[in-house]
């Protein structure tokens, strides 16, 4: 079983790093609880596609730091589907109700 600081380590020494690459060091930055160090990577991304940006937002719902994964998700260019599942089941699960149904009427909208 490889370690999150072993993959770092990896990563870091990869010469050329791809999308795919930035976007599975952000998962695992965001399923062990390193939202912080999530996001450092993401902002220092060259290129991030909506995976990337799906896979903040999930991360984020997911540990309960839904006010940041709004953030992300407010700041993204053209969300999905995926991305506006991820925030309003993020908003269920973590009790904010009002919200989800706020941002499932405007996702009929959008």
């Amino acid at each position: 079983c490889v370690s999150l600081v072993d993959a770092r380590k990896v990563f870091d020494k990869m010469s050329e790093r791809d999308v795919c690459s930035w976007t599975l060091m952000i998962a695992g930055f965001t399923q062990n609880g390193y939202v912080d160090e999530a996001l450092l990577l993401f902002k220092k991304m060259p290129q991030s596609n909506v995976v990337s940006w799906n896979a903040m937002i999930t991360g984020f719902v997911q540990k309960g730091f839904v006010d940041k994964a709004l953030k992300i998700f407010q700041e993204m260019p053209r969300p999905n589907l995926v991305s506006w599942n991820a925030m309003i089941a993020g908003f269920t699960q973590n009790g904010h109700f009002e919200e989800a149904l706020m941002l499932f009427q405007e996702m009929e909208l959008a």
